[in-house]
């Protein structure tokens, strides 16, 4: 049966008893297989009112075809202030599965999460039921971490994680602007890159081969390759390899999230003030790249600002800021181990500190 008269709408108090009916029949498949879905029958109108009336910013989109209320999923932040809007309880009715409402409302969902400034999406999905896990990442969502469930020791769940459009394009295209003014800006290589690059040279010696993740206009990619490194150099940012190609080494266009860079294929990884541009959300996501494309003892740099919380700046770009036990938790999260970390101050006015970290992948 195809689409008929359908529109995608908020929700009112209304329609509770429809959204509450949808949920327990798409529902009903995942508790015939585990008990862990029973929580989910233990929603009633009046409950599903106390809650609205509590989380004010919490909504619930529908799908509606010829005037019934067939698919459903509930929206929303835990505090005033999140940037990560989450996602819950996708729900399509049986009788309406197979016309892509599922897909629809996570659509909407999306472009609304854009539009209003949110910089990523996060959901759930129970280890019991793989399949729901595979669906959300058929459609962009990546895996971020892995919880135990509070009400069910002993059982987990996946949390799935995708940046809005709005998150992932802005500072590359803020990048793409400025490439010019920001090449000419960059000037010598500092005293305390040097040091960096010293110390790292101390655990890989040249002519190693060095992925540099977010290479910007080739200024530390011709360091490392004078210094006797075969570079590859890869930046998501077009006017910025554009300038790269005077470090004549090899230039890749790519985002750290999803390197495009085959498994256990270099020896370093250099990433200098570039991973600070992701939310905390996907810099875990970062590591596990750089760790799958790292051999079996290769060395990772990474340089980030040290402080709490994330911002996008007046001009368009967006920093994440880190704590360096937490920096050196998530490297030992996959399989990297830090051997050395130290902080520096940055001498020019309102800049905070930098912590840079150097790390060893571990065999498996």
């Amino acid at each position: 049966m195809e689409r008929q008269q359908v529109q995608v709408r908020l929700a009112s108090s209304a329609d509770y008893p429809a959204v509450i009916a949808v949920t327990y029949a798409a529902y009903a498949p995942q508790r015939a297989k585990s008990e862990l879905y029973a929580y989910v029958y233990n929603e009633t109108v009046e409950s599903l009112s106390a809650s609205q009336a509590k989380h004010p910013n919490w909504q619930i989109l529908v799908v509606e075809e010829a005037g019934q209320i067939v698919a459903a999923v509930r929206v929303g932040t835990f505090s005033p202030t999140d940037t990560d809007l989450h996602l819950w309880r996708l729900s399509v009715d049986p009788a309406a599965q197979g016309r892509g409402y599922g897909k629809l409302l996570v659509q909407t969902v999306e472009q609304w999460a854009s539009a209003q400034g949110y910089q990523s999406i996060s959901l759930g999905a129970l280890e019991v039921s793989p399949e729901n896990q595979a669906m959300y990442e058929r459609w962009g969502y990546r895996y971020h971490e892995r919880r135990e469930m509070t009400s069910a020791p002993g059982n987990f769940y996946a949390i799935l994680h995708k940046p809005t459009e709005r998150m992932a394009n802005q500072t590359v295209a803020t990048y793409e602007t400025i490439a010019d003014d920001y090449q000419q800006r960059r000037g010598a290589i500092s005293a305390w890159t040097l040091k960096s690059r010293d110390r790292f040279m101390h655990y890989l010696a040249a002519p190693a081969k060095i992925l540099e993740v977010g290479c910007g206009p080739g200024r530390d990619a011709l360091m490392l390759r004078e210094a006797g490194y075969q570079v590859v150099g890869l930046d998501p940012t077009w006017a910025m390899l554009q300038f790269a190609k005077q470090a004549e080494v090899a230039l890749v266009a790519g985002d750290a999230r999803s390197l495009p860079i085959a498994a256990a294929s270099v020896q370093g990884v250099w990433a200098q003030a570039s991973l600070l541009h992701l939310p905390h959300l996907e810099f875990s996501l970062a590591l596990s790249e750089i760790a799958r494309v790292l051999q079996p003892h290769g060395i990772c740099y990474l340089s980030l600002k040290i402080g709490e919380g994330e911002q996008m700046q007046a001009d368009g770009r967006f920093f994440a800021y880190h704590q360096p036990e937490l920096v050196a938790k998530a490297l030992a999260g996959v399989g990297l181990h830090v051997l050395e970390q130290w902080n520096i101050d940055d001498s020019r006015p309102n800049c905070p500190p930098w912590v840079k970290t150097i790390a060893r992948k571990e065999p498996a």
